[in-house]
């Protein structure tokens, strides 16, 4: 038996920049209209929020309950990619999928996307997601590329990049700038 990893220390090979894929307004449709289709009906409420308030995956699978504030259309992100937590404003679909979970919600679950388990939260959405993705026939599109088609849809609206750089929760501009600033040329 081998008592260390021969591998441990190695780096790992890193990608050339930062991914660059987004839903097109077309591939959008297809997708929205294949998780309506999806039977599971709570990860397809997550994959639209995810699409609906770009935040990161696991910052909406952890979101609890104590954190939702359905009167003020917000929940707070109270563990996020920087350290800070923040507020995400709602808007009308969000909030409205949002109102459906909460009434949907069991007694004395603090989660919002309960793990199937009853311990714990979701964690993962590749399974739903490519079965959306294989009824849109679309490929090469990751839970990430969900938080990267909201920002793009932003830019291409004419949103300001400091806007985004808000609405994304990035820590500074230049990260905002490096994914979307082609965007609104």
């Amino acid at each position: 038996h081998i008592e260390r990893n021969p591998a441990r220390g190695i780096q790992k090979y890193r990608e050339a920049g930062p991914r660059h894929r987004w839903l097109s307004g077309n591939e959008l449709k297809r997708f929205l209209v294949a998780l309506d289709a999806e039977s599971d009906r709570i990860t397809s409420i997550a994959l639209k929020l995810l699409l609906q308030t770009g935040v990161r995956k696991m910052e909406l699978l952890s979101l609890r309950w104590a954190d939702v504030d359905l009167q003020n259309r917000s929940f707070r992100l109270q563990r996020t990619k920087s350290g800070k937590s923040r507020v995400v404003v709602l808007n009308s679909m969000a909030c409205d999928l949002m109102t459906l979970l909460h009434s949907k919600k069991e007694d004395g679950c603090p989660w919002v996307f309960p793990a199937r388990t009853g311990k714990g939260h979701l964690v993962d959405l590749r399974k739903p997601l490519q079965r959306a993705l294989d009824r849109a026939g679309l490929q090469d599109v990751r839970p990430h590329d969900l938080r990267r088609s909201y920002a793009s849809l932003l830019a291409n609206a004419g949103v300001d990049i400091y806007q985004i750089k808000d609405l994304l929760g990035h820590s500074s501009v230049a990260v905002t700038q490096q994914s979307y600033a082609h965007l609104q040329q």
